[in-house]
């Protein structure tokens, strides 16, 4: 982080200065991360009409962090992204196997999940104050270590990007002609969906799922 803090002191803002509001050059380093992991993913979930779906993993990551508090866990994250992954896996299966409409399964799993999320929140007279943070979001509360995770995010994206994304346009554009190729739908499908959940959920803390 250090090469980071001396690259921002160029620039003619007393916030950029040495030794000055580090949260700023954290949050910054943060959006510039963010913005073309979200730029990359978003125009495939659009093409794919995914957006409800990112909305849905939204929701499901709340009940993650729900159960992680449950548990006792300092910062839930962690469960909240296991959840994720089995919420995307879930739809991704019931879609493959059921004649329902995609709409239909993410709608089904989504109202359940943030039901269950509810129920759990509340049950025994809790509070939701705990769990306000990850609603509103706070970027500026990102520290070095989680900048680092979603660095981490961001090269294996780029990584599956260039390695796959014919196969997977191809297959979000004409399953039909994909599979046709020999091009394996449901694997690209539930890994894409994987990929989305693991994003959603990590941003989670710092956008707030409202924004989400």
């Amino acid at each position: 982080m250090a090469w980071w803090y001396r690259f921002l002191e160029i620039l003619p803002f007393e916030w950029a200065q040495e030794g000055q509001m580090i949260f700023m050059k954290n949050a910054l380093l943060a959006v510039v991360l963010l913005s073309p992991l979200f730029a990359i993913l978003g125009t495939m979930i659009v093409n794919k009409n995914m957006a409800f779906f990112s909305d849905a993993l939204g929701h499901g990551a709340f009940t993650g962090v729900v159960i992680g508090s449950l548990f006792g866990f300092v910062n839930p994250i962690g469960s909240a992204v296991v959840f994720s992954l089995v919420f995307a896996l879930l739809i991704a299966v019931i879609k493959h196997k059921s004649r329902m409409s995609g709409d239909t399964v993410i709608g089904v799993v989504s109202s359940s999940a943030i039901a269950l999320g509810l129920f759990l929140i509340t049950l025994g007279g809790r509070s939701f104050a705990k769990v306000n943070s990850y609603l509103i979001g706070d970027i500026l509360s990102i520290n070095p270590k989680e900048i680092g995770f979603l660095f981490v995010v961001l090269v294996l994206v780029l990584i599956f990007w260039c390695l796959f994304f014919n196969r997977l346009l191809l297959v979000s554009i004409n399953p039909s002609l994909a599979g046709s190729r020999g091009i394996n739908t449901f694997w690209y499908e539930t890994v894409f969906s994987l990929i989305v959940a693991v994003t959603v959920t990590v941003s989670m803390s710092w956008i707030g799922l409202l924004v989400i």
